[in-house]
């Protein structure tokens, strides 16, 4: 659990960035272009950030119990998924993202596909890493660099693999 506020802004960094790194991953590797995915400028979605920060800081003292950790980050990134796309298509008049072609989805704010895939996301990172981001600064680091090494290697190789150039990618 993070015992002061640099280390919550640390993992809201760390994760806002891994978060960018997964959004546009999947949108390449499903479009076969780069995306440049968020409404913000930069490598950055705030709203993975404020997942992990929002299940680590409220579910640690759970996080013996695997059920009720797995149920309680579903219900809480659900609910902060929705809320954030509720706000932003109100205040831009745009929806930044929409799953009403998926199955079991909420106004197209939040579907069960990507809620429980995105509540792997945060059990890992919430589970396994917070202690260590926590205890050791220099997680961080290795955390920052494994995510730019994973989007460099996985998709910008995939991306020349099927005949992008830099200029498309960059």
């Amino acid at each position: 659990m993070p015992q002061n506020f640099y280390e919550v802004l640390w993992i809201f960094i760390i994760y806002a960035f891994i978060g960018w790194c997964t959004e546009v991953s999947y949108a390449a590797l499903d479009t076969g272009k780069f995306v440049n995915r968020g409404f913000l400028n930069g490598p950055y979605c705030p709203i993975y950030g404020c997942g992990v920060v929002i299940v680590v800081a409220i579910l640690t003292p759970l996080k013996e119990n695997l059920l009720i950790l797995f149920a309680g980050s579903f219900l809480l990134t659900s609910v902060l998924e929705y809320i954030t796309g509720y706000i932003l298509e109100k205040v831009f008049h745009n929806k930044w993202w929409d799953y009403s072609d998926k199955p079991f989805n909420i106004k197209g704010y939040v579907c069960l596909k990507f809620s429980i895939l995105g509540t792997g996301m945060y059990l890992y990172h919430g589970y396994h890493s917070s202690d260590h981001l926590c205890s050791h600064p220099l997680y961080s680091v290795r955390a920052w660099r494994s995510a730019a090494q994973y989007y460099h290697v996985r998709v910008r190789g995939r991306l020349h693999h099927h005949g992008h150039d830099d200029s498309e990618i960059q």
